[in-house]
C-alpha cells in the first residue's frame, strides 16, 4: 500500500516535469508579410492573397514569369444579424480589446490549459500534505477529460509529445489511485 502511495507521488512530480515538456504549437504570424527562410537565411515576402500574380518577376535572375489569370472569388459580406451585432459588441467592445466574456469565449483552449495545470498543481497539495485520495480521484478524471476535450475540438495538429505525455500519466495515476482506494477499502 505504502509503495502505491509512493508511486502515486512520483506520478505527480514527473507530471508537473512534464509541464516543460513541448505541449502544442501556437499560432503563428507573419509580421510584416515577411517569411525567413532558417536554411537560406533569406527574407521573401509573402503576396496577400487579394494581389495580383499575373506577372511575378524573380528578384534573383530578373525573369519575369506570366501565369495565368484565374478569377478572383470575393466572399460576400452578408449582413450580420442583430444578435450577432450585439454578441460581438459584447466580446469586443472596441476594436483591439476584448471583455472577459470575450477573451474566455475566444482564448477558451488556453484557459483549459491553465484550469488544467491548476488543478495537477492542487493534487500535488492534495497528495503531498492531505491525502485525500477520494477528491484527488476526482480532480484527476476533471482533468483528464479537460485534456482529452482539447484534440475533439481542435484536432492533433498543434499537439506535440508533452501532450501525450501528460495524458498516459493522468491516466495512470487514475489507475493508481483506484488501485489505492480498493485496498483502502479492504
Amino acid at each position: 500500500m505504502k509503495i502505491l502511495i509512493r508511486l502515486s507521488k512520483v506520478f505527480n512530480v514527473l507530471l508537473i516535469l512534464c509541464f516543460f515538456l513541448p505541449f502544442m504549437i501556437s499560432d503563428c504570424e507573419n509580421e510584416d508579410n515577411k517569411i525567413t527562410n532558417e536554411e537560406s537565411g533569406q527574407e521573401s515576402e509573402v503576396l496577400p492573397p487579394e494581389s495580383d500574380t499575373t506577372h511575378v518577376q524573380d528578384e534573383q535572375t530578373d525573369v519575369v514569369i506570366e501565369t495565368e489569370s484565374q478569377p478572383q472569388i470575393k466572399d460576400t459580406i452578408e449582413e450580420k444579424s442583430f444578435a450577432e451585432k450585439i454578441l460581438n459588441k459584447l466580446m469586443q467592445p472596441t476594436k483591439n480589446t476584448f471583455s472577459l466574456f470575450g477573451y474566455v469565449v475566444t482564448y477558451w483552449l488556453w484557459l483549459f490549459i491553465g484550469i488544467v495545470a491548476f488543478i495537477i498543481l492542487f493534487i500535488f497539495y492534495l497528495q503531498f500534505f492531505k491525502e485525500n485520495r477520494i477528491h484527488i480521484m476526482i480532480l484527476l478524471v476533471v482533468a483528464e477529460l479537460m485534456l482529452l476535450s482539447i484534440p475533439l475540438t481542435e484536432g492533433m495538429n498543434g499537439l506535440r509529445f508533452g501532450f501525450h505525455v501528460i495524458v498516459i500519466l493522468i491516466f495512470l495515476m487514475i489507475i493508481n489511485e483506484l488501485i489505492v482506494l480498493r485496498r483502502k477499502k479492504t
